[in-house]
């Protein structure tokens, strides 16, 4: 996943998640960081205190966990809100369409809002795909 900045379109970010494992580069800091995926590696990265499955099940348009999340539908059957029923994390999908959807994670501590496009592709996806290497001149550091 790359991260930019709004409007400006200014790359601060990528991150891959593989497992229980993740690593992103932070490009302003020229840092690369790896470790275990957790709550905390998580609210680290983005500043929100979601976990790594949840995540996953966001980007891919997935149903949170119903013991820890109350969420709304709409007609269409879609999540439209969910609430974190033990934190103050909430999720809001402010655009649905056929090939986009922008979510907006919000809590106290910060607010992300992710803007995912559907795209088809023809690239075979294998092991590789999911690894990240700290480019020339970053400063590596293990979670």
């Amino acid at each position: 996943m790359e991260a930019i900045t709004p409007g400006l379109g200014i790359h601060v970010a990528t991150f891959v998640l593989n497992g229980n494992q993740m690593s992103y580069i932070l490009t302003r800091q020229k840092k690369f960081v790896t470790g275990p995926a957790t709550l905390s590696s998580i609210r680290d990265l983005i500043q929100v205190e979601i976990s790594p499955d949840d995540l996953v099940a966001l980007l891919f348009d997935r149903a949170l966990n119903e013991d820890l999340w109350d969420c709304k539908r709409g007609t269409d059957k879609l999540l439209e809100k969910c609430q974190n029923k033990t934190s103050d994390v909430s999720v809001v999908w402010s655009e649905r369409t056929s090939a986009r959807r922008v979510i907006e994670i919000n809590s106290s501590s910060a607010r992300v809002t992710m803007s995912l496009s559907e795209s088809s592709s023809k690239v075979q996806i294998g092991d590789s795909h999911f690894v990240l290497s700290p480019p020339d001149g970053f400063k590596a550091q293990q979670l």
